[in-house]
């Protein structure tokens, strides 16, 4: 027998309760993570707040309390996620890679072109842009890369865009004249 919908708006209401409820600490602990990276912060919230989606329907109350478990798997959720971007950075950093797929511009390809921008521009992004770079140069276009990622695909096109914005800032930082 399928759900009725006083089932389905009583689910709803425990898990935004329970979203509510912990939403505190998952900020809090996306903020010590995050290393005062706002982008990066976000992420981990988003994180956190899908792993508290999760938990609810794997509870065990024989093994302890929901607020434990709930934190844990918050916690976990964003330490994994950590684990999985920050990976790619190191890749990132020793291939040879063109900047054309970000848009840049073609007056400013000469810039970014260089080994030492390009390790410049990668200090300044979060584990989520350069994932979403290092996927979209390994996979040539913004929808295969969203597949490889397994990501909504507004969050693949909005991390390019941060890292069009922030390479845009760099080279106007090294030479004014280039983004005139």
């Amino acid at each position: 027998m399928g759900r009725t919908p006083t089932e389905d708006r009583r689910d709803a209401a425990d898990l935004e309760s329970v979203l509510v409820a912990f939403l505190p600490f998952v900020r809090k602990q996306a903020g010590i993570l995050s290393g005062n990276d706002s982008h990066l912060k976000d992420d981990l919230i988003q994180e956190g707040l899908f792993a508290l989606c999760r938990s609810a329907g794997a509870f065990d109350p024989d093994r302890g309390s929901y607020a434990s478990f709930a934190c844990s798997c918050a916690r976990n959720a964003m330490i994994s996620y950590l684990r999985r971007t920050l990976s790619s950075r190191e890749d990132l950093v020793d291939e040879t890679v063109s900047l054309e797929d970000l848009e840049i511009g073609e007056d400013l390809l000469g810039i970014a072109e260089d080994r030492e921008f390009l390790e410049y521009l990668l200090d300044r992004l979060t584990p989520v842009e350069i994932a979403a770079v290092d996927a979209l140069w390994a996979c040539g276009s913004v929808g295969r890369a969203v597949g490889t990622l397994g990501w909504p695909y507004k969050r693949v096109e909005n991390a390019l865009a941060r890292v069009r914005n922030k390479a845009r800032r760099l080279v106007a930082e090294r030479d004014p004249s280039k983004t005139e």
